[in-house]
């Protein structure tokens, strides 16, 4: 039995990444078929309809002998080519030391091994120029707002879109899982559109856990949810805000130009509003709507509902 997270994932490649069918069997190892069936089911099912027969796990026994070895090699040399550059581990080394301990594997093994595990580096950049519709940024602010006669504090999503610039603030009374989600999906219907990238600082409500490079492990419940919206998730690097520097511009921009003098109301709804008009009467640049999904999908019809994930968190798709 497939889990949705595996669904979501499948949709990502093809759908979204515009991988084909044959690229995403071989990268989540599956069949075809199974990769045909899962792109069929609805995007915002909770269960699934497919499942998988039960094999046993193919016996790697020379692998499972092999790996650790060359994994603590290829750690070694991390701190050798800084140290000794000249002096590290090569794969013909390597298949010579495991003969040497009795493992018989070949050496074209090795090297495909030390190329699954060794990714070099790609260099960095930070794009600056942008088609229509192709990014938007996310982040939380905070801001002080007088609800009912009472001074509170209250975070903000903020979110623009790189190419026109067209701005959306709204205020929630917390920063959790539900007000991320929800924030979103009212910004689509703001914009008219979905992107096809969004960009986001390492929230707790999307990532569970941080790996090499821009790699995260996503929560479940965002994975899903932008697998549903159909566009692609971008995580900046930690401590690098500059790689979304125009959300993190538009969250000071808001707080000095929208929230100055301290905005009141009777709810939260209320200065949403003011909040609505106040982006919209301040964009730059006309949004080109039909531009904004090029594959033709207008935002779609979720209904609001309550998921759990692992019985501990809730969210609203």
């Amino acid at each position: 039995m497939y889990p949705v997270s595996l669904r979501d994932e499948i949709r990502t490649w093809v759908l979204i990444q515009g991988k084909s069918q044959r690229a995403a069997a071989r990268h989540f190892d599956v069949s075809r078929n199974t990769v045909a069936r899962l792109l069929q089911e609805e995007p915002a099912a909770q269960q699934r309809q497919y499942q998988r027969e039960r094999t046993a796990t193919p016996k790697t026994p020379v692998r499972d002998l092999a790996l650790p070895h060359i994994q603590g090699w290829l750690k070694e040399n991390e701190w050798l080519s800084r140290w000794a550059p000249k002096q590290c581990w090569t794969a013909h080394r390597m298949w010579v030391e495991l003969h040497k301990l009795g493992i018989p594997i070949g050496e074209s093994t090795v090297r495909l091994f030390v190329r699954e595990l060794h990714k070099p580096t790609k260099p960095a950049y930070v794009p600056l120029d942008f088609t229509p519709g192709e990014r938007a940024e996310f982040d939380f602010g905070e801001a002080t707002v007088k609800v009912g006669g009472q001074l509170i504090k209250v975070p903000f999503l903020a979110g623009r879109l790189r190419f026109s610039g067209a701005m959306f603030v709204e205020c929630f009374p917390t920063q959790r899982q539900e007000a991320f989600l929800l924030g979103q999906r009212h910004a689509f219907e703001f914009w008219g559109g979905v992107p096809r990238t969004a960009v986001y600082d390492n929230l707790k409500p999307a990532v569970l856990q941080v790996l090499q490079g821009h790699s995260r492990r996503e929560h479940e419940v965002f994975l899903h949810f932008h697998s549903v919206y159909r566009f692609e998730a971008l995580f900046a690097n930690v401590h690098a805000g500059w790689e979304k520097g125009s959300v993190e511009n538009l969250v000071g921009y808001a707080r000095r130009n929208y929230l100055v003098p301290l905005p009141e109301g009777r709810d939260l709804e209320a200065i949403n509003s003011d909040l609505r008009y106040n982006c919209l009467t301040d964009q730059p640049h006309p949004v080109c709507l039909p531009t904004l999904d090029p594959t033709g999908h207008p935002v779609p019809c979720v209904h609001l509902c309550r998921l759990r994930a692992g019985g501990r968190s809730s969210a609203l798709l």
